[in-house]
């Protein structure tokens, strides 16, 4: 006897998604800014075991899940729809206090572009890609005041109504550029893709 498959459909896509075979979920990776960053600099292209880009230290399994390189695309067997792109800001033990005045020089300064195989798919400053989550402002006991990039809300991430797809082997990254040299405490920043994800069952 035959199992039972539930698929469900979603609006704009043509195609139709068996359920356990697609999941909700994000594909993440880490990029270091320097305290005076001017070069240019990708993100979504390391992954654990990586060097960090931007930096020297190694990538942990909490600073990037993704299953290779975006600059290979997705291996066989992945598939991805993505329909939010946020970017937090103070993303590692080292960096994770973002003072205000830090945050205000990278948004001032900094360009964001996401691609698909070389070309610009969204551009735009890092307080249009807010990160939906985390802590928002806040003071502790000591005086020490962190700041995320948006409202910590998933209400608050940008959300696509047409999605982005990613499809094994055809290369994705996300880059950051640079108006002037950033002025700030040295930083880690978190690039995610948040959508339908469908990889191998294992």
């Amino acid at each position: 006897m035959a199992r039972g498959t539930t698929t469900v459909r979603v609006p704009g896509l043509a195609k139709e998604f068996e359920l356990g075979d697609w999941v909700q979920d994000r594909l993440f990776s880490t990029t270091a800014f320097a305290a005076t960053q001017s070069a240019e600099v990708d993100g979504l292209i390391a992954r654990a075991g990586d060097v960090k880009p931007g930096g020297t230290a190694t990538l942990t399994p909490r600073e990037s899940n993704l299953p290779r390189s975006g600059g290979n695309g997705l291996p066989p067997g992945y598939e991805m729809y993505v329909y939010s792109l946020r970017v937090f800001l103070g993303a590692s033990i080292a960096t994770g206090s973002v003072s205000l005045a830090d945050v205000r020089d990278m948004y001032v300064k900094t360009l964001f572009k996401f691609m698909i195989q070389s070309k610009v798919k969204s551009t735009g400053p890092l307080y249009a890609y807010p990160q939906g989550s985390d802590a928002h402002v806040f003071t502790t006991a000591n005086a020490t005041t962190y700041v995320s990039n948006g409202q910590p809300s998933e209400r608050h991430a940008n959300a696509y109504i047409i999605p982005y797809e990613l499809k094994p082997d055809v290369p994705f990254n996300a880059n950051f550029s640079f108006d002037a040299a950033l002025s700030i405490t040295a930083q880690d920043i978190e690039v995610a893709a948040v959508g339908l994800l469908k990889r191998p069952v294992t």
